[in-house]
Parts: structure tokens; C-alpha cells; sequence
């Protein structure tokens, strides 16, 4: 059983979550999973590069991922090692901005958009609004994925 240590340990840390948040605010951010691991959202990429290489990367691992039958993924938006280039933030932020789950974080240096520059706030306003647009159906494809194991991905 490869990777079952993974399952073990999400799964303690998931009820752990949901005994002391309830079900309905229990949210696991889990890098490792294995077969069943669907059961305890949401998994990320991992400690990506900040670099348009990385950021490809990540979306091909992330549709690999979610076709395996995984709903929920996100991704450190502007990569977690080293910092981006502001073009390299601006075109990631509109990829993360629309996954389903959003996460500005880095290990060295701030994501946030004005500390890039006034382009990339517009950017995350932009696409920020859009996703709260889009929500009510967001919303829908996550509970119908929820209910179906269909993964989001395959909902749209």
C-alpha cells in the first residue's frame, strides 16, 4: 500500500478538523495522497518554482490530479520557491484565481498583488470578481461533486 502513511495521517488531521470545526468547516490542505485520499479536501501542488516552467507544471499535475478522481486542488499562486516575475504573477494569478480553491502564498517573499505592481492588483480584482460571479455555480459543481465523486474539473 503505497503512500498509506498519507491516508493515515490525513485522515486523523481531517477528523481532528472536523471534531473541533465541525464538518462543514473541516479542510484538510494535503500535498501526499493515495487511492481513497479523495475523501479529505483539499489537496495542493506542493513547493512549486515562481517561474512560467512551474506554473505549466502545475496545471498539467493538477489536471492529472483531479482526473484521477480528486475534486478539490489548488496551487501556491506565483509559485512558493524563490519570487516571480510580475508577469509570471499577473498570468498565474488568473489560472489560480479560477481553481478551486485559491492560495496567494510563497516562502520567501509576499504574493501579494501591489507588492508586484498597480497591473497585477487589477489583475486579482479582475479575477477576483469573476469568481465571485461565477460562485452559484462553483458552488453547485462542488456539491454535485461532492455527492457524485465527479471531480470538479469534469463538472465544467
Amino acid at each position: 500500500m503505497h503512500n498509506y502513511y498519507t491516508q493515515l495521517y490525513n485522515k486523523c488531521v481531517f477528523e481532528l478538523l472536523k471534531r473541533e470545526k465541525g464538518e462543514k468547516e473541516a479542510v484538510l490542505f494535503a500535498r501526499s495522497a493515495t487511492a481513497g485520499g479523495q475523501q479529505f479536501p483539499v489537496h495542493w501542488g506542493g513547493d512549486c518554482s515562481a517561474t512560467f516552467q512551474s506554473m505549466a507544471e502545475s496545471l498539467r499535475g493538477g489536471l492529472s490530479f483531479t482526473l484521477s478522481g480528486f475534486s478539490f486542488w489548488s496551487h501556491d499562486i506565483g509559485g512558493f520557491e524563490m519570487t516571480a516575475t510580475a508577469d509570471v504573477y499577473k498570468r498565474w494569478l488568473q489560472f489560480g484565481l479560477l481553481s478551486t480553491h485559491s492560495r496567494l502564498h510563497g516562502s520567501k517573499s509576499y504574493r501579494v498583488p501591489w507588492l508586484f505592481d498597480q497591473e497585477a492588483v487589477e489583475v486579482c480584482r479582475r479575477f477576483t470578481k469573476l469568481k465571485l460571479r461565477l460562485m452559484p455555480y462553483l458552488y453547485r459543481v462542488a456539491v454535485r461533486s461532492h455527492e457524485t465523486g465527479i471531480p470538479t474539473l469534469g463538472a465544467w
